[in-house]
């Protein structure tokens, strides 16, 4: 679930209170991980919007350990989005803050960073949790995608339809 503003402090709790193994992730940076751990040295890039915080400096270090490449675009003042899972026995409940990931600029896209590696990717993939609050990046690059001839994958059923060849 979506925390709400009054979850937010159960976070510092948790890391008060007990515990706390931090493992990076994210369902779509996951899925970067894992096609960088198949695919050839520095062919997979991820970019996404971290908080200017000690966690993202945890994904960074874990990109970089894992062979992930990113061009993060970093909110100064933000947190980092984090998702809370409590594990007992063989069940799990997970509490999901986006956070900075919420503020992800589409001008990012353009930037001397990302607009080449985009110019330069054969395939695509953006998250579902990214369409909340992201539709006009995605949009954006589904259409790049799409005017090249190159593969989006993304998950939605509205404005990027028409540049999209495979619905996940």
């Amino acid at each position: 679930v979506r925390a709400s503003v009054s979850d937010l402090d159960r976070y510092d709790e948790l890391v008060k209170e007990h515990k706390v193994t931090y493992v990076a992730g994210g369902a779509a940076q996951n899925a970067a991980r894992g096609a960088a751990y198949v695919l050839p040295t520095g062919s997979v890039v991820y970019t996404g919007c971290v908080g200017d915080d000690e966690l993202a400096e945890q994904l960074k270090a874990a990109n970089k350990r894992e062979g992930l490449d990113e061009v993060y675009y970093v909110k100064k003042g933000e947190k980092t989005g984090a998702c809370a899972v409590v594990i007992t026995g063989h069940h799990r409940s997970l509490v999901t803050t986006l956070r900075a990931a919420e503020k992800f600029d589409k001008a990012h896209l353009s930037s001397p960073a990302v607009a080449p590696l985009i110019d330069v990717a054969k395939f695509f993939y953006v998250e579902g949790y990214f369409l909340t609050h992201g539709a006009a990046s995605a949009l954006e690059l589904s259409s790049k995608a799409a005017a090249a001839g190159k593969v989006p994958s993304i998950f939605n059923k509205c404005q990027m339809r028409p540049h999209i060849n495979k619905m996940n």
